[in-house]
């Protein structure tokens, strides 16, 4: 069954632990290209994530298959029901260090 976009998102913001994220980026001394030599502030984050979640949810939408996003440490997926080919699940997260290895 399709998501509703605007009440995915949200749920995403209510959700999601902003204050933790920022907290890892400070101790990290994480920067942006545009946050001027600082960790980018919370409203900053907001903006970045809620961006990132609508492109995801449109990509997959308009490809009719998963989509993912990222940017500053977030990643934003979007995935699709290969019957109906709607979007089923969104999905934010930040990530720090990740290895992943294909054969």
């Amino acid at each position: 069954m399709k998501i509703n976009k605007a009440e995915a998102i949200n749920e995403i913001v209510e959700n999601f632990k902003w204050e933790k994220v920022h907290k890892a980026m400070e101790a990290l001394e994480w920067t942006w290209m545009d946050s001027e030599g600082k960790t980018p502030s919370l409203g900053s984050l907001f903006k970045c994530a809620i961006d990132l979640l609508h492109r995801a949810y449109d990509g997959a939408e308009e490809n009719q298959s998963d989509w993912m996003i990222a940017t500053g440490g977030f990643h934003a997926r979007a995935f699709v029901d290969e019957e109906t080919k709607e979007v089923i699940e969104l999905r934010l997260a930040f990530e720090v260090c990740s290895w992943e290895h294909y054969k």
